[in-house]
């Protein structure tokens, strides 16, 4: 939605995403766990994990600062990003889905790299634009003054040069230098820029598949982070479709990548939903439009006995 050329509602979720979680009558089904009862709720791709001024940061004045530029960034690498991401849904949609992603990661290296690359940089930017990491950057720290607790989250959530751009517009001009010192004295602290390098020259990605009538869950916080047995990160693309994120394997210098597809019972499925739900701030998506006690068991915590869920036996 634009207001006097401006996208005041923004997406934490990117809308090519949750295209792939509509019904069959182009639905989407939610559930609020925030509100009561819990219900699931008929909704639109423009109405569903969407905030108003997520990305925007105003002055003491109530003005904007470089006011969309985030929004326009994300668009653009949405719009690099799709028709990959599509392009992969569609394949897994085969029968010989299997068959032909291990011809791709076998004989197609070349081809399969560029999906890898595109769904680690997909997870990383999920997790720093998200709107699990824009919690974190806004808490509070008792040790350091105001001012400094508000760039260390800007620095949470924006590469260096943003965060200087955005200092220059908030304080005054004899609070700049010791702004920029404190900045550059923390630059570590950039989550974005760390977060990209790790996973990139760090992990592999396996893929898994629903085998049964279970679909997978969509949440607003939607990377699972050490939640599973030799997994690291867990991210389901699609009801049908869901991504690992492992330590990347080498031999000879070579990067080993896993060629199989891995098909989840129900049971196994509805793990990776129970985790879903745990990480839920507040929408949860699901095709089905499923039992709602299963979403109530696991958020009263009834179904809360274990740590770390195993996807399969050793």
């Amino acid at each position: 939605m634009k207001n006097n050329g401006f996208v005041k509602n923004e997406h934490y979720i990117p809308r090519y995403v949750l295209k792939h979680f509509k019904n069959d009558n182009g639905d989407i089904y939610f559930v609020n766990i925030k509100t009561e009862p819990f219900k699931w709720v008929k909704s639109g791709i423009n109405r569903v994990m969407v905030e108003k001024d997520f990305y925007e940061i105003t002055n003491n004045n109530r003005e904007y600062i470089l006011r969309n530029k985030h929004e326009k960034e994300y668009s653009i690498w949405e719009t690099e990003n799709a028709p990959m991401y599509d392009d992969f849904i569609k394949l897994s949609r085969k029968i010989d889905f299997p068959e032909q992603f291990n011809k791709l990661v076998t004989e197609d290296q070349k081809n399969f790299c560029r999906y890898e690359a595109a769904f680690l940089l997909h997870t990383a930017l999920l997790l720093i634009r998200g709107i699990g990491i824009k919690q974190i950057a806004m808490r509070t720290k008792d040790n350091i003054s105001k001012r400094e607790q508000n760039i260390l989250g800007l620095m949470l959530l924006y590469p260096t040069e943003d965060v200087l751009a955005y200092a220059k517009e908030l304080y005054a001009v004899d609070e700049i230098e010791t702004i920029n010192e404190f900045i550059k004295s923390n630059e570590k602290q950039n989550a974005s820029k760390l977060l990209i390098e790790h996973l990139l020259n760090n992990f592999a990605i396996r893929v898994y598949s629903a085998s049964g009538e279970e679909s997978f869950y969509l949440s607003d916080n939607p990377v699972l982070v050490q939640k599973f047995d030799q997994i690291e990160y867990m991210l389901p693309l699609s009801p049908q479709l869901c991504i690992g994120l492992y330590r990347q394997k080498w031999c000879k210098g070579n990067p080993l990548s896993d060629p199989n597809v891995y098909r989840l019972s129900d049971n196994q499925v509805k793990k990776v939903n129970r985790q879903s739900l745990k990480n839920t701030k507040r929408i949860i998506i699901s095709q089905q439009n499923t039992d709602i006690n299963f979403v109530k068991s696991i958020l009263s915590g009834s179904n809360d006995n274990i740590q770390k869920d195993i996807l399969w036996e050793k």
